[in-house]
């Protein structure tokens, strides 16, 4: 679905999908003995049929000429439905690396100035809930214990950017600023022994251009 309202000033799109995949490979963790000790790793296999759900929304709003809102959603939920016959996933376990809720909002602001001079400013926040590295395995311990792994989750994290500029005619100066929170979100764990990859911590800069 697409619309347009208030002359132009509000776009709103939205789309919706219900996805049956087939015969889907990901991640899973098996067990491997090395004498009496036996070691987790991980490895991609066939894990079997999945079903996902999800809904996406765009939303920009400009109720002036020197702002712009903008707004993004997004809902996504994927599960296995039927295990492959040689898989040790568990039924109906959340699909690896596919966040469930993602949102990020946008306030855009430019204003001209005198002697041919443009300021512009911007700032934007995103999000991205939890999520799982592997699927759900279940393996049998050395006891008959039949255990279910956590799947190696991922807390949600939030981030936050923005950025000031100055233009004249094509050229171009901005100074910017990533991660300002400087918050040290996991956005990769590597199995059995969990290696966390980091997201970049804040970054401040300047950038300049000169459109041709």
């Amino acid at each position: 679905f697409k619309g347009t309202w208030l002359n132009g000033k509000l776009l709103f799109d939205l789309s919706a999908f219900d996805i049956d995949w087939s015969q889907l490979q990901g991640t899973l963790e098996g067990n491997a003995s090395f004498g009496p000790v036996t070691v987790q790793f991980p490895y991609v296999a066939n894990a079997g049929n999945a079903t996902i759900l999800g809904v996406e929304q765009t939303a920009t709003w400009a109720p002036w000429k020197f702002l712009s809102l903008n707004l993004n959603a997004g809902y996504d939920y994927g599960t296995l439905t039927k295990p492959d016959a040689g898989s040790s996933a568990v039924p109906h376990s959340i699909l690896p690396n596919n966040p469930r809720y993602t949102g990020s909002g946008t306030v855009a602001l430019k204003f001209p100035l005198p002697h041919a001079l443009k300021l512009d400013f911007s700032t934007t926040y995103s999000y991205v809930s939890g999520q799982l590295t592997t699927f759900h395995v279940q393996s049998t311990t050395q006891t008959g214990q039949t255990v279910v792994s956590d799947g190696f989750p991922i807390a949600p994290y939030g981030l936050l950017k923005a950025n000031i500029g100055l233009g004249y005619r094509q050229f171009h100066i901005q100074a910017f600023g990533e991660n300002l929170t400087d918050r040290r979100a996991v956005i990769g764990i590597s199995a059995p022994i969990p290696q966390y990859t980091i997201i970049t911590p804040r970054v401040v800069g300047i950038r300049a251009s000169y459109d041709f």
